[in-house]
């Protein structure tokens, strides 16, 4: 893989963390070396659709996205997008690489997507069984009643085509 570095310089973050800050590089159990997350350039997004590809994830992205990568020993085991849509963030899109599941590298991209969350509510639509995973940055279930009609139409696309996800809301922390 290209233009992926392990370890970014502090410039690639451009004021929003620092390549010492604790969450863009984490120690791994013993076998694992660091983790690096990082805001795909535009030259990195092949390399994510390829990876979006190798997950079965077929809803692709656009440049107003905000997408962050997680590289682990050169490779991306997850990628998460932010998406700006109809005046609200839409977190979609979070693919762990299966091997790399349940050893913390979502968790580490779900906190990475705080600072780029905005001043309104943030939505996301994930597996009803990930519902304490996105409870841990503050997403909370809501009624589709309260949510932009855009995504309550999306939502109950899902449901009547036998997805099981939830809709989440999250609000800034005052």
């Amino acid at each position: 893989m290209t233009g992926l570095p392990l370890i970014p310089a502090a410039h690639e973050f451009q004021g929003k963390m620092t390549a010492n800050h604790p969450a863009a590089i984490r120690a791994r159990a013993p076998n694992m070396s660091a983790i690096s997350i990082h805001e795909a350039a535009e030259a990195d997004f092949g390399d994510v659709s390829a990876f979006y590809a190798e997950c079965g994830y077929k809803r692709g992205f656009n440049e107003n996205d905000t997408v962050l990568v997680a590289v682990l020993d050169g490779s991306m085991v997850g990628v998460v997008r932010l998406c700006p849509e109809n005046g609200v963030v839409v977190l979609r899109g979070m693919q762990i690489r299966s091997n790399y599941q349940r050893q913390g590298i979502g968790q580490d991209l779900l906190d990475q997507c705080l600072p780029h969350l905005g001043e309104g509510p943030c939505y996301c639509l994930p597996w009803s069984h990930l519902e304490r995973f996105y409870n841990s940055i503050g997403f909370r279930r809501c009624r589709p009643s309260v949510a932009p009609e855009f995504l309550a139409d999306r939502y109950s696309g899902y449901i009547k085509s036998d997805m099981d996800v939830i809709l989440m809301r999250r609000f800034p922390r005052q």
